[in-house]
């Protein structure tokens, strides 16, 4: 018999808004993030503005998470600890719970810079897009050396693949509600399928040109090929006639994943694993 696991909430941040309610909804879902949570914590805590509340959604970690947002209940406006149905289910979660006029996902193992939410208010200060994003800075820890690199977004890819950062994203409330959240039938890409959507529809989209985030590589959306196939079936529905492109993607990306487990598995007999580490460094400018 498999032990339930009680919910566990929090969150007491003193922060005075207009009676609107906060600017922005910065949520946080985590799964056993002990490690990186505390960064993530202090990204948003630190911000040089204060206008927002802060929600964490965790999904009843077993690592002591839980002890960090108890450590951290005075940063955080609402955190709760509970099952749930996976990452876009506990993304909806945190939706449900915010009263900001604009939500953000900050996952737990990234960041923001201290001047992010200081900088999407002044952008909104004379305009309300349905989407307001920027720049991200991408890390990736090889070796124990970080290497990182500010890329730009491209909406106008949108019917190709992602062509905003999701980290560095800030949508509507009413839109996001009125589109319907996140469809939890996908697992790596709901967030690909809402913005697309989004973008078909004609919704209004505000760009940025400053980084709004730090992504660390290595998330669930980027390990295997499984992004690609729910992108084949996000593209079908909305007829973006591009689905048979991201389909050849998928299959060399299926082809580079067996190549890459032959390779591995050769060095392991050989005892080359040096030789297979040192070239991941070359390919990393190719990322």
């Amino acid at each position: 018999m498999t032990k339930r696991t009680a919910s566990k909430q929090g969150g007491s941040r003193a922060a005075t808004f207009a009676e609107s309610g906060p600017a922005v909804s910065v949520i946080t879902v985590c799964y056993n993030a002990a490690a990186s949570l505390p960064a993530t914590i202090a990204s948003v805590a630190g911000q040089s503005a204060n206008d927002y509340e802060f929600i964490v959604v965790d999904g009843a970690s077993t690592d002591g998470t839980v002890g960090i947002l108890e450590k951290n209940d005075a940063l955080i406006d609402r955190w709760v600890s509970a099952p749930d149905g996976g990452i876009y289910d506990a993304m909806n979660r945190g939706a449900l719970m915010a009263r900001g006029r604009y939500l953000a996902f900050l996952n737990a193992d990234d960041r923001y810079l201290p001047h992010t939410i200081e900088r999407v208010l002044e952008a909104l200060e004379h305009e309300s897009p349905d989407v307001l994003h920027g720049n991200m800075i991408k890390l990736r820890d090889l070796e124990g050396e970080i290497f990182e690199r500010e890329e730009k977004p491209n909406p106008e890819h949108m019917p190709q693949g992602m062509g905003i950062f999701h980290p560095a994203t800030f949508v509507k409330r009413k839109v996001f509600e009125a589109a319907g959240g996140y469809d939890t039938t996908y697992q790596l890409a709901a967030d690909y399928a809402l913005f697309l959507k989004l973008w078909t529809e004609n919704h209004s989209f505000k760009y940025i040109d400053i980084p709004l985030a730090y992504f660390s590589l290595g998330g669930a959306s980027n390990a295997g090929c499984g992004t690609y196939e729910e992108a084949v079936r996000i593209q079908k529905k909305y007829r973006t006639g591009t689905a048979g492109k991201t389909l050849r993607q998928l299959w060399k990306c299926r082809v580079k994943k067996a190549v890459r487990s032959l390779l591995y598995s050769a060095a392991k007999l050989t005892g080359g694993l040096g030789v297979v580490a040192s070239s991941r460094i070359e390919l990393l400018s190719k990322v």
